[in-house]
């Protein structure tokens, strides 16, 4: 049992997921879901993508783990978009060596901006207005309380203009010559809008329809894929039980990987407590 489990080790493709917003939840989450490949030696990982909004500078973080990721374990990153990936999703998409969509699926939007509500009528009505105190000429910009000032707004666009262009630089270095190196279809890429997933791939930005299981079954025939389902921890599992089915042959894989890495967390857990001086 143990060398089977050893060797299965070995031989998988390591499923992970990003939805919601991207914020540093999410690059935490993703690091805890590479660490526990630390003894496993995946063929590929695969990052099946649900997000349309967050964070662009949590987005560079994992798309960094990740090569890091296929790096330190020689295999390649699969990214697979779900209902949509745009934004922040499709920056991380695009970084994967193979990218794949849904046939529903949303891709794009890349584009950045800025929202603010405008709030200079309900000021005059309600007699309301922002009492600030600070140095710096330029501390307080884009006062809701007033109409934009066209300082403000030039400074403004320049800062998300040098934001999109390293958007764009990222998609044309990740994407290659995939993308067709003509000026009205980049015009129309990186013009904020969003394409469904076949328009996505005649435009370069998604290799091909596909899931994760219909992959692998195609392009890794008989590894088994390890999901990293995103999930609340409960209690730890039951060792006296989970000993109980190993003796008898009787334990699953799933729970034989919960079982590790439990141990490993509550062994470093342990050793801080011991070494946190009280």
């Amino acid at each position: 049992m143990i060398a089977r489990f050893a060797k299965s080790l070995k031989s998988i493709v390591a499923h992970t997921h990003i939805s919601g917003a991207v914020n540093q939840k999410t690059a935490l989450k993703l690091e805890e879901d590479l660490h526990k490949l630390r003894w496993s030696s995946p063929k590929m990982i695969a990052v099946s993508i649900n997000t349309a909004h967050g964070s662009f500078g949590q987005a560079q973080q994992i798309v960094h783990m990740l090569k890091a990721a296929s790096d330190k374990f020689d295999c390649p990153i699969y990214t697979f978009a779900q209902d949509i990936a745009a934004g922040p999703g499709y920056y991380i998409l695009a970084s994967g060596n193979k990218v794949f969509a849904d046939p529903h699926s949303i891709i794009g939007n890349i584009s950045v901006n800025y929202n603010t509500l405008g709030l200079t009528e309900f000021s005059k009505q309600f007699q309301v207005t922002l009492q600030n105190v600070a140095h710096g000429k330029h501390k307080l910009r884009l006062n809701s309380f007033e109409k934009v000032k066209s300082e403000d707004e030039a400074w403004l666009k320049g800062i998300l203009g040098e934001w999109l262009n390293i958007f764009k630089k990222h998609v044309l270095e990740s994407r290659g010559n995939r993308i067709p190196r003509d000026a009205e279809l980049e015009k129309k890429i990186f013009s904020g809008d969003s394409f469904i997933a076949k328009k996505a791939i005649e435009l370069g930005l998604v290799d091909s329809l596909g899931e994760v299981y219909s992959v692998v079954e195609k392009e890794f025939a008989g590894v088994k894929v390890r999901e990293f389902p995103a999930k609340d921890y409960k209690a730890g599992p039951n060792y006296e039980v989970l000993l109980m089915k190993l003796r008898d042959g009787t334990i699953t894989e799933s729970e034989m990987y919960e079982a590790v890495d439990e141990l490993s967390v509550n062994f470093l857990s342990n050793r801080m407590q011991v070494m946190t001086p009280y």
